[in-house]
């Protein structure tokens, strides 16, 4: 019986995980735009993506790197607010931070931090 109800619980789970909506994009406020060198947008959406990733060692949020037409989008999604913040970085090397415009209610600082960081070593300075 316990088997039954896990497995039923875990594929609930991944279908809601599947089924979460993107935010319109006016609910986006942006915070921060740099660039980096064209040659280095690709690590440089890599690095925000490991980077993200160490900002939450504590709270359950799942982040996540897609390509898209003329660039990269790396996101965090927490586990009871939805997408939290995303960063496009452009194949021409510009790079965008966004938060939700509701962010107080969120800690967004581990992201901002880990933003500047990867500029800082992907920059050419």
């Amino acid at each position: 019986m316990r088997r039954i109800i896990a497995t039923a619980w875990i594929a609930l789970a991944a279908t809601g995980c599947g089924n979460t909506p993107t935010a319109i994009p006016e609910e986006f406020v942006l915070w921060k735009t740099v660039r980096v060198p064209a040659a280095s947008a690709t690590a440089f959406a890599n690095c925000l993506e490991q980077e993200f990733y160490k900002s939450h060692s504590v709270t359950a949020t799942t982040v996540r790197q897609q390509r898209q037409p003329g660039g990269s989008r790396v996101e965090t999604w927490g586990s009871s607010r939805g997408l939290q913040v995303r960063a496009d970085v452009f194949d021409d090397g510009r790079a965008e931070l966004r938060e939700l415009k509701d962010s107080q209610l969120v800690d967004t600082s581990g992201e901002r931090r880990a933003f500047l960081r990867c500029f800082d070593l992907h920059s050419p300075y």
